[in-house]
């Protein structure tokens, strides 16, 4: 079985940082990344602003200095997989695309050092990954 392990190019659309509205606890983010990063607080004020950045990256910094959400570590995954489900289910079209990706494997293969939620040289969690391939599953089976 092959994977693809590039989230650039023609597979762009699976990255976090590519541009596609979420609809996410009430505000509208341009990014799946701005509304991962806003999740980190719970303050309105902060999930607004950073809804409001222009760029996923920006949007990365700021949630570097965010008060973060109590328990945050046991509510990231859950967090994250709610975002990426509602990326591929408010943009039908990106559903269409995550789903003619199977069978593939889906690896985050990343140069910037993430192990969590990709891969570094083969090495690491693939959470990221992990959760595409969950929602696509979800998506086949919801026809």
């Amino acid at each position: 079985m092959k994977s693809i392990t590039s989230f650039r190019g023609e597979y762009a659309f699976l990255s976090n940082f590519y541009s596609a509205s979420v609809p996410f606890r009430g505000i509208i983010f341009p990014t799946a990344e701005h509304a991962y990063q806003a999740q980190k607080s719970k303050s309105p004020e902060d999930q607004k602003r950073i809804a409001q950045v222009k760029t996923p990256g920006e949007a990365k910094r700021l949630g570097r200095f965010l008060n973060l959400y109590s328990g945050w570590d046991q509510i990231r995954i859950p967090i994250m997989f709610a975002i990426i489900y509602r990326k591929f289910t408010h943009n039908k079209y990106l559903g269409k695309k995550l789903v003619a990706t199977n069978p593939k494997i889906l690896i985050e293969e990343n140069t910037w050092g993430d192990k969590y939620w990709g891969k570094v040289h083969g090495d690491g969690l693939n959470l990221l990954g992990s959760q595409l391939m969950q929602v696509r599953w979800l998506l086949i089976e919801k026809g």
